[in-house]
Parts: structure tokens; sequence; C-alpha cells
């Protein structure tokens, strides 16, 4: 029910354009760092690797989202509001959750995988 919730929020087309702009990041700087996107190898140590790797990102972009919330309240609050620190704790804010819920999505599909082979 939770990975229906984050389809209908666009999680799937989220992903494909972070897998975009990371492919161009790679090709742009020559590197090749997908260590905590992508599944080294089937077996089943690789896929928990792969959970662990998504477990710190899903703590590090959750605490960002906090922070970008904690943010836009703030400039909201401000008097007189200035629509460049609102448009900045916004962006912060959305990229943020938007990554946290990726990672619980992949999170799920792994713990998914996970039980089927046990």
């Amino acid at each position: 029910m939770e990975a229906k919730i984050y389809e209908l929020l666009g999680i799937k087309y989220y992903r494909k354009l972070v897998l975009y702009c990371k492919s161009k990041f790679n090709k742009h700087t020559k590197t090749h760092d997908n260590d905590n996107y992508v599944l080294r190898g089937h077996s089943r140590e690789d896929i928990i690797f792969l959970g662990e790797q998504f477990r710190k990102n899903l703590k590090i972009h959750f605490s960002g989202a906090v922070i970008g919330l904690i943010l836009l309240i703030i400039c909201l609050l401000d008097s007189p509001i200035s629509m460049l620190k609102v448009g900045f704790a916004l962006i912060v804010f959305l990229l943020n959750g938007y990554s946290s819920m990726l990672q619980r999505y992949n999170l799920l599909k792994i713990n998914r995988i996970l039980k089927k082979h046990s």
C-alpha cells in the first residue's frame, strides 16, 4: 500500500530523473560512483548491502527534508516575506523529501525481494 502512495506521488518519474541526472553527471565528470544506487551483484549479501546504503541515504535526505521544512516555516513567518528565501527553502524541502520517499520506496522493494528469497 505504501509503495502505491509513492507511485501516485510520482516517485517513478523522480527516480528516472535522478538516474538521468546521475548519468549526465558521471559522463561530465568521468566518474562512476554508483555504489549507493546500483546493485553490485545478485547475492543476498549484495542485496543487503544495497539496502543498508538506502537506509543511510534515507537518514541523510530525511534530515535535509526536516531542515528544509523548518527553513520554509521560518521564511514564511518572517516579515517581509522574501520569495527568494522561500523558494530556496521549498527546493531544499522538496528535493530531500522526494529523495527520502525514493529511498523508502527502494527499501520496500529490497525487503520484498529478501522475503521472497528467504
